[in-house]
């Protein structure tokens, strides 16, 4: 990916943006009109490609970050427990699902993680 991080208004509005932006940078257009080849994760969730960005930032990766920051704060000062209301942006990692065959009756699922 060419920088980061991106902002949704130049993206789209849905998680099916994100995906879509990413399989024109990495040049994986036949995954365009392809939901199922890559899945998007946010905070260790699985999201929906339906849903929007700011759905998920706010529901998903902002809850994660606070009850982080939740347990953090127990273990700093006072001063600190302000500075943690900060929420970084939000990291989308993708995963893409390639399936081949092994043999005439094998087959293998591979996984591959990258950070978007």
């Amino acid at each position: 990916m060419t920088k980061n991080p991106y902002s949704s208004t130049e993206i789209g509005p849905l998680m099916r943006d994100v995906k879509n932006k990413i399989c024109h940078q990495l040049d994986l257009l036949g995954l365009l009109e392809d939901d199922y080849g890559m899945e998007l994760l946010v905070a260790g969730n699985i999201i929906s490609l339906d849903l929007s960005i700011a759905h998920v930032y706010e529901l998903v990766w902002k809850k994660s970050n606070q009850s982080s920051n939740v347990t953090n704060s127990n273990l700093v000062s006072s001063n600190a427990v302000t500075s943690s209301r900060y929420c970084p942006p939000m990291t989308v990692t993708y995963r893409l699902q390639v399936c081949f065959s092994i043999s005439d009756h094998v087959s293998q699922l591979i996984c591959l993680n990258t950070l978007f």
